[in-house]
């Protein structure tokens, strides 16, 4: 599929087809009359959608949030279209139900490309759906060379989804929004920060300062009662940190969760608040050659209350 437009090329890497169009728009984007917010989000130049097809073609949450926030930053939008969750499951032979997950995704990736128009830089990648394993292996390796992965939460019942999100999170080495069912904006004007002093929550904050400079107030919340925290960076510290980052409207709280629910406490926050974003570090338990993600993490992505931004 040749998209056209300046400086377009196609090829194809290990198998996998796929179509590239760099092109820059013309006339001066729409974003340049909110240039106080975009200079703030300078940092998100390349943003990466993983997709995953469905039928009838509608644009996801995910999409419609990246589609917002490129357009807004004149950034490269890179819209990777996975094979679809369920296609046909009733088709006695297996090559015919793959040749119409292939079809699904092909149609989704056509769908796609009407819904970006012409919205400055893009690049459309289709995966061709062989098995979900290729596909997310595929995403992976787009996400280390983009500079945030957005995705839409996962259902119960939608295990690529699940599979990606955790790949995502554990082998791409960048940050990953997840968002709700619902949709959301990309300009969280409240976000919160649940602070635990680990690694993985600084790298959080430090990838999500572009979000946290753009908005109204930022909340730093530290849950007590599930571990020794003791020893943690303070989150007054972290609040100093944001200040020298131009952050200015930060605030600090300890909250107690009864019987050591975390997450059922970081839940209620976030609703009551009003919270727009949620800043988590993803921790994770390395067990017999494989490393999951932990309790807390996968208590958050399951039916997240707000937008996530996580980095591990």
């Amino acid at each position: 599929m040749n998209l056209g437009g300046r400086d377009s090329w196609r090829g194809h890497q290990e198998g996998i087809p796929y179509a590239v169009r760099i092109g820059l728009a013309s006339e001066p984007p729409r974003w340049l009359a909110l240039k106080g917010v975009s200079e703030k989000m300078e940092q998100l130049q390349c943003l990466l959608v993983g997709s995953v097809a469905v039928e009838p073609f509608v644009p996801s949450p995910a999409l419609v949030f990246a589609t917002s926030l490129a357009e807004r930053n004149a950034a490269r939008l890179t819209v990777c279209v996975m094979p679809p969750q369920e296609a046909s499951t009733s088709e006695a032979d297996p090559s015919l139900h793959a040749e119409r997950a292939q079809e699904i995704a092909r149609l989704n990736a056509a769908e796609t490309q009407k819904h970006l128009g012409n919205r400055g830089t893009a690049i459309l990648a289709t995966v061709e759906p062989r098995s979900d394993s290729i596909a997310i292996a595929r995403l992976v390796r787009l996400a280390r060379v983009n500079d945030l992965t957005i995705l839409d939460a996962a259902t119960t019942d939608n295990a690529l989804r699940h599979a990606a999100t955790e790949e995502l999170l554990l082998e791409s080495g960048g940050s990953v929004v997840i968002v709700p069912v619902g949709g959301s904006s990309p300009f969280p004007a409240r976000i919160t920060i649940a602070w635990d002093g680990s690694a993985s929550s600084a790298r959080a904050v430090r990838d999500a300062l572009p979000f946290l400079r753009a908005a109204e107030s930022v909340s730093i919340v530290t849950v007590t009662g599930e571990k020794d925290l003791s020893a943690m960076t303070s989150g007054q510290d972290l609040a100093n940190y944001l200040l020298h980052k131009n952050i200015a409207e930060v605030r600090t709280e300890m909250l107690s969760a009864s019987g050591g629910d975390v997450i059922g406490r970081l839940r209620r926050f976030v609703t009551e608040s009003g919270t727009d974003m949620l800043v988590l570090g993803a921790t994770a338990h390395s067990r017999v050659r494989r490393t999951s993600l932990g309790s807390v993490t996968r208590g958050m992505l399951d039916q997240p209350p707000a937008t996530l931004f996580l980095a591990h």
